[in-house]
C-alpha cells in the first residue's frame, strides 16, 4: 500500500460517515532556530512560547456541525465556536459568536485557522465537510507524500505518512506527519513543523475520533459558552493524555506548566 492509497482510504473513511465526533488537544511550541523557547508575549498570552489547548468536533451528514476550540486548559478560558445547521453558520468567541449571513461553513473554518493554529482546517474536518475529496487529498505540484514506519499510539496501530511542501512566505519549507489508524483509517495524530527566517513552530494535534456515534443536543447545539471542560478531553484514561504529552516532549499539563524536553 502506498501513501496515495492510504490517503484515499482516509478520504473514503470520513466520506462514509453518517455522523462523526472527536475530542482532542493541540500542543504548540515556538522556538528560535537554535531550539530555544521563543519568549512569551506579555501583551497577549495566546502568543506564548508553549500552549496546550483542547477542542471538540461533531458533524452529521444532514448538515449539522459544531467545532469548539478552547484557548487554554484553564477554567474560564475563552472558547471559539463554529456552528452550522444547513445554511445557518455562526462563528466567534463565546457569546460574541454571530450569524455569518451568506458566509459558508468552509469560509468560517478557513477564517478560524489562525486562532485555532490550523486545527479547524486539518484533514479530519476538511474531509468531513468536503473541502478535501478523493481528487484533492493527494499531494500536488512540489508536495510529496511518503509512507514511513508504523507506530502504535494510545493502544492503536497507526500507519504514518510524511508530507513535505515548499514554503510560502513568510514561512519556509513545512513538513507534517500523519498517524492514521490502521483499522478505521481515521486520523489519530498530526505533527507539523513550520519555519520562518527566525523561528520554528512545532504543532502536535491529538485526536480521539468516533465514526458514526449517536449524537445528542450536547454535541450539536450552538452553546456559545462551550462543552469542552477545563481538563483534557483525550480519551478516558489519564495515561492516554500522558502519552500524547510525551510524544512532543511535554511534562505536566496546561499552557503554563508544560515544557518540551530537549
Amino acid at each position: 500500500m502506498t501513501a496515495a492509497d492510504v490517503l484515499s482510504r482516509v478520504c473514503d473513511a470520513y466520506g462514509s460517515c453518517e455522523t462523526y465526533r472527536d475530542s482532542g488537544m493541540m500542543f504548540q511550541e515556538s522556538t528560535d532556530l537554535n531550539g530555544d523557547a521563543w519568549p512569551a508575549d506579555p501583551m497577549d498570552p495566546r502568543k506564548g512560547a508553549r500552549a496546550a489547548r483542547p477542542f471538540r468536533t461533531a458533524w452529521t451528514r444532514s448538515g449539522r456541525f459544531r467545532f469548539e476550540y478552547v484557548d487554554s486548559c484553564d477554567p474560564g478560558a475563552a472558547r471559539y465556536v463554529i456552528w452550522a445547521s444547513g445554511m445557518d453558520v455562526r462563528a466567534g468567541w463565546g457569546e460574541a459568536s454571530e450569524t455569518s449571513g451568506p458566509v459558508t461553513l468552509e469560509h468560517a473554518l478557513g477564517a478560524a485557522s489562525g486562532v485555532s493554529w490550523g486545527v479547524s482546517g486539518e484533514l479530519p474536518i476538511a474531509c468531513l465537510v468536503g473541502i478535501k475529496t478523493a481528487a484533492t487529498i493527494l499531494p500536488s505540484g512540489e508536495e510529496t507524500a511518503e509512507l514511513i514506519s508504523d507506530e502504535c499510539i494510545m493502544g492503536r496501530r497507526c500507519m504514518r505518512i510524511r508530507l513535505d511542501a515548499p514554503g510560502r512566505p513568510p514561512f519556509g519549507p513545512a513538513n507534517q506527519t500523519l498517524w492514521i489508524d490502521a483499522e478505521t483509517f481515521l486520523v489519530r495524530r498530526i505533527e507539523s513543523t513550520l519555519t520562518t527566517a527566525i523561528s520554528e513552530i512545532h504543532i502536535l494535534v491529538e485526536y480521539s475520533p468516533e465514526a458514526n456515534p449517536s449524537l445528542s443536543g450536547k454535541d450539536l447545539d450552538f452553546e456559545p459558552n462551550g462543552h469542552v471542560g477545563s481538563v483534557s478531553p483525550i480519551g478516558t484514561d489519564s495515561s492516554q493524555e500522558a502519552e500524547a504529552l510525551e510524544a512532543l516532549g511535554y511534562v505536566g499539563q496546561g499552557s503554563e506548566s508544560s515544557e518540551r524536553g530537549r
